[in-house]
């Protein structure tokens, strides 16, 4: 395959340099399995350590997710986005080498249970840190990107607990021009999608040809049910909308420690904390929280204002006082507004 020129000082690896590195690709270099494949620890011949993720197998569906990486590598640059070292496509492999995270994945921490490793000051670090990660794709990129997979597992953290989003296999790069998606395959610019896994979800999802501006219509609907902004369950269009959906789902995780769809959440705080958290702060966290994931996707923030209230420390900004949050120009009633709850109240008292 011909790797697009994104601009970036890619190095292309030839397949012998990271058989070396991962000394043959050794399940004790292992770290874990993605959707694009395994991926393995390894060691340049500089010295470095990296991570090499390979894919199982050469498919159209993996030759997308390895070209949206490459190309999404010559978009973004931040310190919250994981950069891309390299890559390798020599016949039939595609490999990409990323910077090596000691942390590993939030996801891996939260089940660990150690509250020395994530108190709540390294909770806010790390919701500010992916905040302005996804801020910079909405609105620092030119055109913007949908990362469209924002969960704990890519969530990596750094020696310093400094996060790092990443995973771009399945990222929506965003035009301004209208661009007709149908059929069984549609693609917007340097992006497309098929329908291989389609039928893992409702029937009823619309496949139809579509007319979208800074939209992106997906015919395949890929994220798990419950882990998806409702609109893009019902009609697989994409907005940056949807990843601040699931930037608040990644929120509530992560104040609760605990899997929010899949598990049921007896404290909204983790009790691993044992209270050792500001209480007026985590009730502003989980209301953002629940702002980011309110089912009307107008009534959720841009990424830039929930980065602007996590700088001011979120007491210090309410998200009340903002009258664009409120349900009309007569009600103060913010949207993200819940009753009182006895067991919320105790959980924030601990």
């Amino acid at each position: 395959m011909t790797v697009e020129n994104t601009g970036n000082k890619l190095r292309r690896f030839s397949f012998k340099e990271l058989q070396v590195a991962t000394r043959n690709f050794d399940h004790e270099k292992k770290l874990g399995h993605g959707a694009f494949g395994p991926v393995y620890r390894g060691h340049l011949a500089d010295g470095s350590l990296v991570a090499v993720k390979r894919s199982q197998e050469l498919s159209e569906k993996s030759e997308k997710q390895f070209q949206t990486e490459v190309e999404v590598a010559g978009i973004v640059h931040h310190p919250n986005l994981l950069s891309l070292i390299g890559y390798c496509d020599e016949k039939k492999e595609r490999l990409l080498v990323y910077p090596f995270m000691v942390n590993r994945s939030l996801d891996l921490l939260l089940k660990q249970r150690d509250v020395r490793q994530l108190d709540w000051p390294i909770r806010m670090r790390i919701a500010l840190g992916v905040a302005r990660g996804l801020a910079h794709m909405h609105d620092q990129c030119h055109p913007s990107i949908i990362h469209h997979d924002v969960s704990c597992s890519n969530i990596l953290l750094n020696a310093e607990f400094e996060p790092v989003l990443g995973d771009f296999g399945l990222a929506r790069i965003m035009h301004k021009r209208d661009v007709v998606v149908g059929g069984t395959e549609g693609s917007i610019g340097l992006c497309s999608v098929s329908t291989a896994e389609v039928g893992k979800y409702p029937p009823s999802l619309p496949i139809s040809p579509r007319r979208c501006q800074d939209t992106y219509v997906n015919t395949a609907v890929r994220a798990h049910l419950g882990y998806i902004a409702p609109e893009y369950a019902r009609t697989g269009k994409c907005t940056l909308k949807a990843d601040v959906y699931l930037y608040g789902n990644m929120l509530l995780e992560l104040i609760s420690g605990q899997r929010i769809f899949f598990e049921r959440v007896g404290r909204v705080v983790d009790p691993t904390l044992q209270g050792n958290y500001p209480a007026e702060e985590a009730e502003q966290l989980i209301r953002l929280a629940l702002l980011c994931t309110d089912d009307d996707s107008s009534v959720r923030p841009k990424m830039s204002e929930v980065v602007m209230m996590l700088e001011n420390r979120l007491h210090e900004l309410d998200p009340s006082s903002r009258s664009s949050w409120c349900r009309s120009e007569g009600d103060s009633t913010p949207y993200y507004s819940f009753p009182p709850s006895p067991s919320l109240e105790m959980a924030l008292k601990r």
